[in-house]
């Protein structure tokens, strides 16, 4: 019986980890491949898959919560605790090099210096989408911080969840305005996907913050 329990326990994970990847990865991707844009070369490809996904995984991140019936039955919370901890340093990862994954490409092509290319995109303030890229990639930086050191900081476990969601959404919501706004890959059914799993991120920590009947704790 404990085997077959195990099994069936197992099996379950599998379906949900799986359920996941199918909407943070396999859709966003089936979504891209559906564009009909000019080609471009792998690494510059490759590069736009990478940061696409890692924006997806980001959105996923809103969904490792407490109000997430589905995750906590079948992962103890430490566990859920842990791996949004390991998403969001990986994340984090990808975006800190996303401007310098943008001109790597020049440093293989005729033209423009590639160093020269990167500080007139970091200075173009007339563009919004690089405003509030700058901004995101600024905010970005602070999560990061107050994440690791959240037990040198000299507040509250719930002052630094107030703080660390406020930094979230942020976070999000200059770099959905950056990605929309200067986004290669950003069309009607993309953008409407996106704001899909916000809508659905927004119910999941309405339950969690602001209805009575959840439990008061250590939430994400």
């Amino acid at each position: 019986c404990c085997i077959v329990g195990m099994i069936m326990e197992n099996n379950i994970k599998l379906k949900y980890i799986l359920i996941s990847l199918f909407i943070f990865v396999i859709i966003p991707l089936f979504i891209l491949s559906l564009q009909t844009l000019p080609p471009r070369t792998l690494l510059k490809e490759s590069t736009s898959v990478l940061v696409i996904v890692g924006f997806f995984f980001l959105l996923g991140q809103f969904y490792l919560n407490r109000s997430n019936k589905f995750f906590v039955k079948i992962y103890k919370m430490f566990k859920i605790i842990k791996l949004h901890k390991i998403i969001g340093y990986t994340v984090i990862a990808i975006f800190f090099i996303h401007p310098f994954l943008i001109v790597l490409p020049r440093f293989f092509e005729a033209g423009v210096d590639p160093i020269y290319a990167f500080w007139l995109m970091i200075t173009d303030f007339k563009s919004l989408g690089i405003i509030f890229g700058l901004i995101a990639w600024c905010v970005m930086i602070a999560l990061l911080l107050t994440s690791f050191y959240k037990d040198k900081l000299n507040m509250t476990y719930v002052k630094w969840r107030v703080l660390h969601i406020v930094l979230s959404i942020v976070f999000v919501a200059a770099g959905l305005w950056h990605v929309i706004d200067l986004g290669r890959h950003m069309n009607e059914f993309m953008i409407f996907f996106i704001f899909l799993l916000i809508c659905m991120a927004v119910y999941l920590l309405s339950k969690l913050y602001f209805f009575k009947n959840e439990k008061v704790g250590k939430v994400l």
